[in-house]
Protein backbone atom coordinates (compact mmCIF):
# COMPACT_ATOMS: atom_id res chain seq x y z
CA UNK A 1 0.00 0.00 0.00
CA UNK A 2 1.60 3.36 -0.66
CA UNK A 3 1.21 6.57 1.00
CA UNK A 4 -1.22 8.03 -1.48
CA UNK A 5 -4.08 5.01 -1.44
CA UNK A 6 -3.35 5.32 3.00
CA UNK A 7 -4.82 8.88 2.61
CA UNK A 8 -7.32 7.88 0.46
CA UNK A 9 -8.61 5.42 2.69
CA UNK A 10 -8.98 7.94 5.59
CA UNK A 11 -10.59 10.14 4.09
CA UNK A 12 -13.17 7.94 2.67
CA UNK A 13 -13.37 6.89 6.12
CA UNK A 14 -13.94 10.29 7.19
CA UNK A 15 -16.50 11.35 4.26
CA UNK A 16 -18.69 8.23 5.72
CA UNK A 17 -17.90 8.75 9.67
CA UNK A 18 -17.28 11.84 10.15
CA UNK A 19 -18.59 14.67 7.99
CA UNK A 20 -16.36 18.19 7.83
CA UNK A 21 -13.06 16.80 8.39
CA UNK A 22 -10.19 15.83 5.87
CA UNK A 23 -7.19 14.32 5.97
CA UNK A 24 -3.81 16.94 6.39
CA UNK A 25 -1.66 16.42 3.32
CA UNK A 26 1.46 16.84 4.39
CA UNK A 27 1.64 15.43 7.96
CA UNK A 28 1.20 11.26 7.06
CA UNK A 29 4.11 9.52 9.18
CA UNK A 30 5.42 6.28 7.69
CA UNK A 31 6.52 3.21 9.21
CA UNK A 32 7.66 -0.16 8.18
CA UNK A 33 4.31 -1.69 8.67
CA UNK A 34 1.82 0.89 8.66
CA UNK A 35 0.70 4.48 7.96
CA UNK A 36 -0.34 7.62 10.68
CA UNK A 37 -2.74 9.50 8.62
CA UNK A 38 -3.69 12.76 10.48
CA UNK A 39 -6.81 15.12 10.17
CA UNK A 40 -8.16 17.75 11.19
CA UNK A 41 -11.39 20.15 10.78
CA UNK A 42 -12.17 21.54 7.46
CA UNK A 43 -12.92 24.52 9.66
CA UNK A 44 -9.57 25.00 10.80
CA UNK A 45 -7.92 23.88 7.43
CA UNK A 46 -9.84 26.64 5.85
CA UNK A 47 -9.22 29.62 8.26
CA UNK A 48 -6.14 28.64 10.54
CA UNK A 49 -7.75 29.71 13.51
CA UNK A 50 -6.90 28.87 16.51
CA UNK A 51 -10.53 28.17 17.81
CA UNK A 52 -11.92 26.31 14.45
CA UNK A 53 -9.00 23.54 15.53
CA UNK A 54 -10.74 20.03 16.71
CA UNK A 55 -8.85 18.38 19.55
CA UNK A 56 -8.63 14.68 21.25
CA UNK A 57 -8.37 12.96 17.95
CA UNK A 58 -5.00 11.05 17.36
CA UNK A 59 -4.10 9.54 13.69
CA UNK A 60 -5.67 7.06 12.04
CA UNK A 61 -3.77 4.35 11.84
CA UNK A 62 -3.93 2.25 8.22
CA UNK A 63 -2.53 -1.34 8.10
CA UNK A 64 0.03 -1.41 5.18
CA UNK A 65 -1.22 -5.21 4.90
CA UNK A 66 -4.84 -4.87 4.92
CA UNK A 67 -5.43 -1.71 4.46
CA UNK A 68 -7.04 -1.91 7.88
CA UNK A 69 -7.95 1.59 9.90
CA UNK A 70 -7.27 1.90 13.59
CA UNK A 71 -8.68 5.08 15.26
CA UNK A 72 -6.01 6.27 18.08
CA UNK A 73 -7.06 9.31 20.25
CA UNK A 74 -4.56 12.28 21.34
CA UNK A 75 -4.14 10.79 25.21
CA UNK A 76 -0.94 9.42 23.56
CA UNK A 77 2.37 9.69 21.49
CA UNK A 78 1.74 8.31 18.27
CA UNK A 79 4.98 7.00 18.09
CA UNK A 80 3.76 5.15 21.15
CA UNK A 81 0.83 3.76 18.81
CA UNK A 82 2.87 2.97 16.03
CA UNK A 83 5.42 1.27 17.82
CA UNK A 84 2.85 -1.25 19.54
CA UNK A 85 1.45 -1.84 15.97
CA UNK A 86 4.83 -2.62 14.71
CA UNK A 87 5.91 -5.26 17.73
CA UNK A 88 1.75 -6.70 17.79
CA UNK A 89 -0.32 -5.66 14.92
CA UNK A 90 -2.26 -3.37 17.38
CA UNK A 91 -1.87 0.33 18.06
CA UNK A 92 -3.74 0.03 21.27
CA UNK A 93 -1.60 -1.51 23.41
CA UNK A 94 0.41 0.37 26.00
CA UNK A 95 4.05 -0.34 27.76
CA UNK A 96 3.60 -1.81 31.18
CA UNK A 97 6.51 0.30 32.64
CA UNK A 98 6.38 -1.42 35.90
CA UNK A 99 8.32 -3.86 34.31
CA UNK A 100 11.15 -4.76 32.26
CA UNK A 101 12.19 -7.61 29.73
CA UNK A 102 15.83 -7.93 29.68
CA UNK A 103 17.60 -9.72 26.38
CA UNK A 104 21.58 -9.68 25.93
CA UNK A 105 23.14 -8.95 22.41
CA UNK A 106 27.30 -9.09 22.26
CA UNK A 107 28.88 -6.03 23.46
CA UNK A 108 32.56 -4.70 23.25
CA UNK A 109 31.92 -3.55 26.71
CA UNK A 110 31.33 -7.24 28.18
CA UNK A 111 32.72 -7.53 31.70
CA UNK A 112 31.62 -10.41 33.53
CA UNK A 113 31.92 -9.13 36.93
CA UNK A 114 30.54 -5.61 36.12
CA UNK A 115 27.75 -7.39 34.35
CA UNK A 116 27.25 -9.96 37.66
CA UNK A 117 27.22 -7.27 40.23
CA UNK A 118 24.74 -5.53 38.35
CA UNK A 119 22.55 -8.66 38.06
CA UNK A 120 23.07 -8.75 41.64
CA UNK A 121 21.48 -5.32 42.48
CA UNK A 122 18.96 -5.54 40.21
CA UNK A 123 17.50 -9.14 41.33
CA UNK A 124 18.41 -9.05 44.71
CA UNK A 125 19.97 -12.33 44.59
CA UNK A 126 23.07 -13.79 45.12
CA UNK A 127 26.36 -14.63 42.85
CA UNK A 128 25.80 -17.80 41.87
CA UNK A 129 22.24 -17.18 40.94
CA UNK A 130 23.39 -13.63 38.66
CA UNK A 131 25.96 -15.76 37.03
CA UNK A 132 23.23 -18.31 35.92
CA UNK A 133 20.75 -15.32 34.72
CA UNK A 134 23.69 -14.12 32.91
CA UNK A 135 24.03 -17.31 31.14
CA UNK A 136 20.72 -17.82 30.26
CA UNK A 137 20.50 -14.02 29.20
CA UNK A 138 23.78 -14.83 26.98
CA UNK A 139 21.98 -17.97 25.78
CA UNK A 140 18.87 -15.71 24.14
CA UNK A 141 16.90 -16.78 26.52
CA UNK A 142 14.89 -12.91 27.64
CA UNK A 143 14.21 -12.68 31.52
CA UNK A 144 11.25 -10.55 33.37
CA UNK A 145 12.20 -8.27 36.10
CA UNK A 146 10.02 -5.41 38.12
CA UNK A 147 11.42 -2.54 37.24
CA UNK A 148 12.72 0.02 40.05
CA UNK A 149 15.80 0.79 38.03
CA UNK A 150 16.94 3.94 37.75
CA UNK A 151 18.22 5.74 34.63
CA UNK A 152 21.66 5.06 35.95
CA UNK A 153 21.02 1.13 35.64
CA UNK A 154 19.77 1.70 32.66
CA UNK A 155 22.69 3.34 30.91
CA UNK A 156 24.72 0.69 32.52
CA UNK A 157 23.08 -2.23 31.12
CA UNK A 158 22.96 -0.35 27.47
CA UNK A 159 26.90 -0.33 27.94
CA UNK A 160 26.60 -3.89 28.81
CA UNK A 161 24.89 -5.22 25.95
CA UNK A 162 21.84 -5.54 27.52
CA UNK A 163 18.47 -4.71 25.32
CA UNK A 164 15.83 -3.26 27.76
CA UNK A 165 12.34 -3.35 26.88
CA UNK A 166 8.99 -3.23 28.32
CA UNK A 167 6.01 -5.91 28.15
CA UNK A 168 2.79 -4.33 26.61
CA UNK A 169 -0.81 -4.69 27.72
CA UNK A 170 -4.22 -3.96 27.22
Amino acid sequence: MTKREAKKLVQVHLTETLKGFSVIAESTMESETCFAVFYQSDKYLESKKIEDIAIGQGPTIVSKTDGKLFQTGSGRFVEDSIESFEKYGDPYLEKDTSKIILSFVKSENFNLKSMVSLLKKMTDKGTLESKQILTDLINGETIDFENDLTEDDFQKLNKFGFIVDYPWMD
